[in-house]
C-alpha cells in the first residue's frame, strides 16, 4: 500500500515549518490557510496550494489541521 497524498491546513508559527518538511512528499501535499501570502512559500517548496478547506478535501489528501492556541 503507498502513502496517501497530504493536506495541510493552518500555516502559522507551527503550520509552516511542519508543512515545509513535507512539501516535497512523493504522493504530493496540498496545504490552505486563510493568509495567501503564508502559501506562497510552500508552493515555491512544491506544495500544490488549495484555496480553501475544501480544496484540500478534493486532494483526497489525509489531512493535518493547526487549529491557534487560545
Amino acid at each position: 500500500m503507498s502513502a496517501p497524498a497530504l493536506g495541510y491546513i493552518g500555516l502559522g508559527n507551527l503550520g509552516a515549518p511542519l508543512a515545509r518538511r513535507l512539501a516535497n512528499w512523493p504522493q504530493g501535499l496540498t496545504v490552505f490557510d486563510v493568509r495567501t501570502e503564508a502559501m506562497a512559500p510552500l508552493e515555491e517548496a512544491g506544495a500544490a496550494v488549495a484555496h480553501s478547506v475544501a480544496g484540500v478535501a478534493a486532494a483526497n489528501a489525509r489531512s493535518v489541521l493547526e487549529r491557534r492556541g487560545r
